[in-house]
């Protein structure tokens, strides 16, 4: 006969969603402007682009937001917190139809993030993979226990541990590309990058 039971959950996975009050149709038709003339879908690969679509005011005051987000979530987290200006690096997504984002994580970094400008129905949703999966030998978990699907929401910021495997399913049609920067942030070890 059993006298108690309780169940706990240990080493949670933190994901901080944030709010924010920017410009998001600046950014959003910056962006897009922006990215129709790299032939890319991203910025990401291709740092004097980058660079100069970071300049704009707008993306300044986000960049500056996520590092603001990023030192709250590492002290809500109970990690290690900056001692010095962090190293970041943000850059645009433009998600139009068939777009996709295989699962991978990013290596290097302490905190990544990503920030909706902006949001539809037909948008496709981040999905993160249990950090467990590797790990389950005979477990029989059910699978919508392995994933966890979180739709964009106009001027929300997602943060996640770097090492966290995440992506994005092809994107279906949609009239407006969806638009999201990402970052990741780490301590400053005086990196070139």
């Amino acid at each position: 006969m059993i006298i108690d039971q309780v169940t706990r959950k240990l080493f949670p996975t933190e994901i901080a969603r944030v709010v924010t009050d920017l410009d998001h149709k600046a950014i959003t038709s910056h962006t897009i402007d922006f990215i129709k003339d790299l032939g890319e879908y991203t910025t990401y690969h291709n740092k004097e682009a980058n660079a100069e679509w970071a300049k704009h005011p707008e993306v300044v005051k986000l960049i500056e937001t996520a590092k603001q987000a990023s030192i709250k979530y590492l002290a809500d987290t109970r990690r290690k917190e900056f001692t010095e200006e962090p190293w970041l690096i943000m850059w645009a997504n433009v998600y139009t139809e068939g777009t996709e984002h295989g699962s991978h994580n990013h290596p290097l970094s302490a905190v990544s993030g990503t920030y909706y400008a902006n949001a539809g129905d037909s948008f496709s949703s981040i999905q993160f993979d249990s950090p467990l999966t590797p790990y389950k030998m005979h477990d029989r978990q059910a699978p919508d226990t392995l994933t966890h699907a979180i739709k964009p929401v106009e001027g929300d910021m997602l943060l996640w541990p770097s090492w966290l495997f995440h992506r994005v399913s092809a994107q279906k049609p949609t009239e407006i590309p969806r638009v999201s920067c990402s970052f990741n942030i780490d301590y400053n070890y005086k990196r070139t990058q």
